[in-house]
């Protein structure tokens, strides 16, 4: 046994025999199944006399494929004689019975394995047609992979080379879906691209079919740039109709507005862009501090398909898409909850946009904040009425670095007072806005509208005091 053995693996063989054979890739083609998944061929022999023992060196391209299981065929012990099959693997021969992980591995970084095989017999070799290797598969990447055989040596009973050889290899092609379906129902509409979206904001984790899928443009990552392109196929959009960057230009302003509030309030930041009717799409990533606020909604504008991912506390995550043309100056309204009385910055940490041809945009944007309007000022200050000039009425905004009583007087251009409005106690913060600041109706203190004109007006609480101009312009 062991002198046909060492025949078998070495090949030292004096004289050929005339008979041919063929060694093949079973089957030669065939249409691979969905990434993720196995797919099963066979290295089989045929047409062959008094077949003894075989080696091969297999080739495949280990970025489409990997091997996840090796078994000995059924043709060498056909008539049941025992066998032995092996891989050669860096100089070490390992049994096919002994295969373990740490084998497929090695196999699986070289992309290639030799294999030998061989009948425990002294008596005569098999004929006809049988598979000697079964090999699995699994499809890690979409697109075509060749099965290369080479080194291929067949021997008979008594150690002699079988030759000549017809070999033949074999090509696994990936036709597993439509670029676009990531929902793989066989068609590509806003439903793969909700899809991709919820990939982009980190809400879905795609399997490896939806990785080849949504990856439609093709370009190594899943982002909105994605939904823009299926949305466009989708609508009937897929030909550039021509080139927004060359035509608009390629910049864009993405922005928030500063915030104020107190504690256990709710607040409303719009994000918005100019130049949006050349914006197709986007990925924005913003931070705030946690323990300020928490965010508690994304509301999109009506003409956007969104995702957004508010999973993390102190990140939000949005990814967006439109099919044409993005008419609105707003992206979106983030809602938030204020935690504490404190400060926070809104920064963007992330803002790729796209044109509706998936071109990059280049994106400028500025980090704005939030302060409680409870955060006492470095100083107390009166500050400008608005609107100003005003009809009929007006708000005048102040700010309180000390607490206390808050008394307000309008003056007529004569220095009489006209009105007195009592604010009563009030902490130290911001009264800047609409709800917090003093409110003028523009009557005197009989309830009558004022006239035309220039008036001042006062600011008196503590030792602090300060006089400014308004005008009312009727």
């Amino acid at each position: 046994m062991k002198r046909y053995l060492f025949f078998t693996i070495f090949f030292i063989l004096v004289s050929f025999n005339a008979q041919t054979a063929t060694i093949m890739i079973d089957p030669a083609a065939q249409n691979s199944p969905k990434v993720g998944e196995s797919i099963n061929v066979s290295v089989k022999a045929g047409d062959v006399n008094d077949v003894f023992g075989y080696e091969f060196n297999l080739g495949f391209d280990n970025t489409a494929i990997k091997l996840s299981k090796i078994e000995e065929g059924e043709f060498l012990r056909a008539d049941g004689m025992p066998t032995i099959t092996f891989l050669s693997l860096d100089k070490n021969i390992v049994y096919l019975k002994d295969i373990n992980q740490d084998s497929l591995n090695m196999v699986n970084l070289t992309g290639s394995m030799k294999v030998a095989g061989v009948r425990l017999s002294v008596e005569s070799g098999i004929n006809g047609i049988g598979s000697l290797v079964k090999l699995t598969f699994e499809v890690k990447e979409a697109k075509k992979s060749s099965l290369i055989l080479n080194d291929v040596k067949l021997a008979d009973s008594n150690a002699v080379r079988i030759s000549p050889l017809d070999v033949k290899s074999g090509v696994i092609e990936f036709s597993q879906g439509i670029k676009g379906d990531v929902n793989n129902d066989e068609v590509v509409n806003a439903r793969d691209a909700v899809l991709v979206l919820r990939i982009s904001a980190g809400l879905l984790v795609p399997d490896e079919y939806q990785k080849w899928a949504a990856d439609i443009v093709e370009d190594g990552v899943i982002n909105s740039r994605d939904a823009v392109r299926i949305l466009r196929i989708s609508a009937g959009f897929a030909a550039p109709a021509m080139d927004i960057i060359a035509k608009y230009g390629g910049k864009v302003n993405l922005s928030m507005s500063d915030a104020r509030g107190v504690a256990g309030e709710n607040i409303t930041v719009p994000i918005q862009v100019d130049n949006s009717h050349i914006l197709g799409g986007g990925d924005i990533s913003i931070s705030y501090n946690p323990s300020v606020l928490r965010a508690t909604g994304v509301v999109p504008d009506q003409g956007l398909l969104m995702e957004s991912n508010l999973n993390e506390p102190g990140n939000i995550r949005m990814a967006f898409a439109v099919s044409n043309n993005f008419n609105s100056k707003t992206i979106a309204n983030i809602k938030f909850h204020i935690i504490s009385d404190d400060f926070s910055i809104l920064s963007f940490k992330k803002a790729d946009l796209f044109t509706s041809e998936t071109q990059n945009l280049v994106c400028r944007s500025i980090d704005k904040e939030f302060r409680s309007y409870a955060i006492p000022p470095e100083r107390s200050e009166l500050l400008q009425n608005f609107p100003n000039p005003f009809n009929p009425e007006t708000w005048i905004p102040y700010q309180l670095m000390i607490g206390g009583n808050v008394t307000i007087k309008i003056y007529n251009a004569a220095g009489e007072v006209i009105r007195e409005l009592d604010l009563g106690h009030k902490n130290p913060g911001l009264y800047t806005s609409k709800d917090r600041a003093a409110y003028w109706d523009g009557n005197n203190k009989f309830g009558m509208p004022v006239a035309s004109g220039i008036y001042f007006y006062s600011i008196q609480t503590g030792d602090f005091s300060a006089v400014k101009k308004l005008i009312i312009l009727k």
